[in-house]
């Protein structure tokens, strides 16, 4: 399925994103740079993922509003 496979993927950016942080934040040996990359990364994606979500709602809804 595109749309699991593409949400598995979201969460799979977010994770890293908070593993990276959270080894940061403990004091591990981390490049800030690739940090602050991971965590962009995880935002755009997530931001990308609620925009298609709107999108298919409204698409949704301008359906239900059509006469059959």
């Amino acid at each position: 399925n595109i749309l699991k496979d593409s949400l598995d993927k979201v969460n799979e950016k977010q994770v890293e994103a908070d593993n990276i942080t959270n080894d940061f934040i403990s004091g591990k040996n981390v490049d800030v740079h690739q940090m602050m990359l991971g965590m962009e990364e995880a935002k755009m994606s997530l931001q990308l993922a609620i925009q298609v979500r709107n999108k298919v709602v409204e698409a949704v809804q301008e359906l239900t509003r059509m006469q059959l």
